[in-house]
């Protein structure tokens, strides 16, 4: 009697494993995780290479965007840049441009490339009306009090980090924000 419900569970597994996962869910999950789980990120990563999956363009897209994430997660900055530039430039999405694009200014950042973080700011933020996902006003605001704060353009870095606890209920952008309003008082 056993036999069957063996043989019966042996071919549920097989069947569930065969199943190909949608790509759209793996993009989702995946998003964020470098820094919360940089060894599950990698692992779903790794998931996301896997040639039986097929992606719409812009999710070829997005998959490369999060390839550029792991690349600027290990440091490698240099090798990141260009790689969002070519996201920010070719998506048809202009939310995942403008991911791309907060994120590359964080990079030009890194780098001390203020003149093109700067350039690249300005137009995310006269984009920035037209974005309603809140956290994704938060990476651009964040990058904004950033980039401010790192040019020595104090008022400027409060007035964004003020923003960004508006727009943000999350510690992180909290810290942010009293990190350069205390940095500010002490200049």
């Amino acid at each position: 009697m056993l036999l069957p419900l063996a043989g019966a569970a042996v071919a549920a597994e097989l069947q569930a494993a065969s199943v190909p996962e949608e790509p759209a869910q793996l993009l989702k999950q995946a998003d964020g995780l470098e820094s919360s789980d940089p060894s599950g990120f990698s692992a779903l990563m790794r998931r996301l290479d896997d040639s039986k999956l097929k992606f719409s363009p812009q999710q070829e897209l997005h998959r490369r965007y999060l390839d550029a994430r792991e690349i600027a997660f290990r440091g490698d900055f240099k090798a990141a840049i260009p790689l969002m530039q070519t996201i920010a430039n070719q998506s048809v999405d202009p939310v995942l441009a403008i991911r791309a694009g907060a994120t590359e200014v964080d990079l030009l950042l890194t780098q001390s490339r203020y003149g093109e973080a700067f350039g690249l700011l300005s137009s995310l933020l006269e984009k920035l009306p037209q974005i309603t996902e809140t956290a994704i006003r938060v990476q651009v605001l964040g990058a904004a009090s950033q980039l401010y704060f790192e040019a020595g353009q104090y008022d400027l870095a409060v007035s964004y980090a003020e923003l960004l606890i508006k727009e943000s209920d999350s510690p992180k952008a909290g810290s942010l924000a009293i990190r350069v309003e205390s940095s500010h008082l002490a200049v």
